[in-house]
């Protein structure tokens, strides 16, 4: 026989369930979202340095000819260096595709190759540092736009997720009342004859053991004050009759 104290914790369970479950989603999502933004900042950090990296360039061919030049020369290499270790990083890797990185790897080796001549031929190296920086602007655009739809998606999910479990407590509370109040309210519809004199059995109305318990308790109730009436009436009759 099912009990209502079962009922009770198996719901109280589910719905512990539910809400851990909407926990564990909400922290991946938001590991995930993370990550994404770690990617963002990787990849706009890639794209400054390359930027970086082409304002030496033109600052080293307009003070070239003073001989001033020197400093920004090894601080494009330098900033070449640093683009070369950042397409290695596991950030790039996840954003850009295989012929993406490919072709970032194939252009930066060109630009380096012609930084490290000693007179560095502007017309190439300026071609070259143009194609590295649409190269990574299109993939910084590309990530930014991602980030966005990855969040939008994110905010989706939540407020799904959030209905969801809303739902799950909604559903929760009309089991609970189909489990407890309706079986209450039909003994409360049968106490209704008790009241006008009638002692008619209680039905059982759940299968759950409390309520047969207590069905079985009323009609017990019942029973004893039938007998007790019975003998009420059997008293009054007999004391009618010696009046008489």
């Amino acid at each position: 026989m099912s009990s209502i104290q079962g009922k009770i914790t198996a719901g109280y369970l589910i719905l512990a369930f539910g809400v851990g479950s909407f926990v564990l989603f909400a922290s991946a999502d938001l590991r995930f979202l993370e990550r994404r933004v770690q990617e963002g900042v990787a990849i706009a950090a890639f794209q400054e340095t390359a930027q970086e990296m082409r304002r030496h360039e033109k600052n080293y061919f307009l003070y070239r000819a003073r001989g001033e030049a020197g400093e920004d020369l090894a601080a494009g290499r330098s900033s070449a260096v640093e683009l070369a270790a950042g397409l290695e990083g596991a950030a790039l890797s996840a954003v850009a595709s295989g012929d993406e990185l490919a072709a970032l790897k194939r252009t930066l080796g060109d630009y380096r190759r012609l930084l490290d001549q000693a007179t560095p031929p502007e017309g190439e190296l300026r071609a070259a540092g143009h194609a590295l920086s649409e190269q990574s602007e299109r993939l910084s655009e590309r990530e930014r736009a991602s980030l966005v739809t990855t969040a939008r998606q994110s905010r989706h999910l939540l407020f799904w997720s959030v209905g969801a479990l809303l739902l799950l407590g909604l559903a929760g509370g009309q089991v609970m009342y189909r489990i407890v109040g309706r079986p209450l309210r039909q003994l409360e519809e049968q106490l209704e004859p008790l009241a006008q004199g009638r002692f008619n059995a209680f039905a059982m109305v759940s299968d759950d053991r409390e309520i047969v318990s207590f069905t079985q308790a009323l009609n017990r109730m019942l029973e004893e004050l039938e007998l007790r009436r019975r003998q009420v009436l059997q008293s009054e009759k007999l004391a009618s009759l010696g009046t008489l």
